[in-house]
């Protein structure tokens, strides 16, 4: 009887051996999952790609312990003056100019409009209607910024002239630009030909800083 108990015994080790085999030989077919860690402030989760060389101790980052990247400060933000002109040239002559001012900033966000029309009750002729939005200004080097523009200008072609059949009383020109101003000097953002010969409409930009304490 206790041969049988001892014969017994070690037919149940040799199956849970052989069970044992089975599942390790599954499990090491199957094929292995990259390594992953995270970096404390980051939910992202990071795997290891597996390379073709061997690592070198130094290469290695640590998984416990990991220190967050360093996060740049932000840039601190400039105010500009902006000064926008829109000039009617005759024949290289300036025949009408019109001012408008806005401030502006490099914050992200910035945005600013400018909507101006003027115009006569007692003379349809006379009209000017300027609208302009800023947006995108960013400081370049120490001396200069760059912004996005985008104008809707209405204009007496020849204020000074009654008007007659062939040349129109005024024209409209609308687009959008992106220009670098030098700081104090006037920048064309845009210059174009009028209907008329020897005339074009043209409008400048002066950008000057605005210190803040």
């Amino acid at each position: 009887m206790l041969r049988a108990l001892t014969t017994k015994a070690t037919l149940t080790i040799l199956a849970v051996f052989s069970l044992a085999s089975v599942s390790y030989a599954q499990q090491s077919q199957q094929p292995q999952r990259p390594p992953t860690f995270k970096v404390p402030g980051d939910s992202t989760i990071y795997a290891l790609a597996p390379s073709p060389r061997s690592l070198d101790a130094t290469e290695l980052t640590p998984v416990a312990g990991a220190s967050a990247p360093a996060l740049k400060p932000p840039e601190p933000i400039s105010y500009f003056h902006l000064e926008f002109v829109v000039k009617t040239i005759d024949s290289g002559k300036v025949t009408s100019s019109h001012t408008y001012s806005m401030d502006g900033n490099t914050d992200r966000g910035y945005h600013a409009s400018y909507r101006s029309d003027t115009s006569e009750a007692s003379s349809s002729r006379t009209r000017n209607r300027t609208d302009i939005d800023c947006s995108d200004v960013r400081l370049v080097g120490k001396d200069s910024v760059s912004l996005s523009v985008s104008a809707t200008i209405m204009a007496d072609m020849n204020p000074m002239a009654p008007t007659t059949p062939s040349e129109p009383a005024s024209a409209t020109y609308n687009g959008s630009f992106y220009t670098l101003a030098a700081f104090g000097k006037p920048a064309i953002v845009f210059s174009a030909d009028a209907q008329a010969p020897n005339r074009k409409i043209q409008m400048e930009v002066t950008a000057t800083p605005i210190h803040v304490n």
